[in-house]
């Protein structure tokens, strides 16, 4: 089973699955569903991963505040994720942000079949409730159902983004971005 993501003009996304078959792949692709998603502001999807369960995760940013998207928190960007079934049965959707800009950078699945995403944010309210100045690395971690367990700001007075998100052996979770500050490489970031 494949994953098709398609991107239109300003709006959101257009999913759907397909099967290949290897005897001729080209004129064997076979449409099971799709789905679209937007509002009628700029709404950008970013991820698309498949999990474990065979269930699909979309990920990405919405300015919107219509129809799918009333749960934004602002007229800024939210990260907003949907869950789907491999079948197209929609399960849920969850927002993370404030009255900033908050900006997908990576989402995975957890071992326990929750998710950790990373991104960026400059809000100081909604889900968020620090800044350290500037933009922020966001780092949250949601339970299989899309609820947020918990909420971290990382960063420099200067502006910094979450790039990258993978969880390590022992549970712990590692995070790469970018820093604005100039840091001697090893010193810590204050959390």
């Amino acid at each position: 089973i494949c994953q098709k993501l398609y991107f239109m003009n300003l709006r959101w996304m257009l999913v759907a699955m397909a099967t290949l078959l290897f005897i001729s792949p080209l004129s064997a692709q076979i449409a099971f569903w799709q789905t679209y998603l937007g509002g009628r502001a700029f709404d950008k999807g970013e991820k698309l991963i498949v999990q474990k369960d065979g269930g699909i995760m979309v990920a990405g940013e919405t300015y919107s505040t219509d129809d799918q998207f009333d749960g934004n928190h602002s007229t800024d960007s939210d990260i907003i994720l949907f869950k789907y079934s491999t079948q197209g049965s929609f399960f849920w959707k969850s927002y993370i942000g404030g009255s900033g800009m908050e900006d997908l950078g990576d989402l995975r699945e957890t071992a326990d079949g929750g998710f950790i995403i990373t991104g960026t944010t400059n809000s100081v309210d909604g889900d968020l409730n620090a800044n350290n100045g500037g933009n922020d690395i966001l780092v949250a971690k949601l339970d299989f159902k899309g609820r947020v367990e918990w909420i971290r700001n990382l960063g420099t007075k200067y502006d910094d983004r979450g790039l990258a998100v993978a969880e390590l052996p022992s549970g712990d979770f590692l995070v790469g971005g970018e820093i604005g500050a100039p840091k001697p490489v090893g010193e810590e970031l204050p959390h």
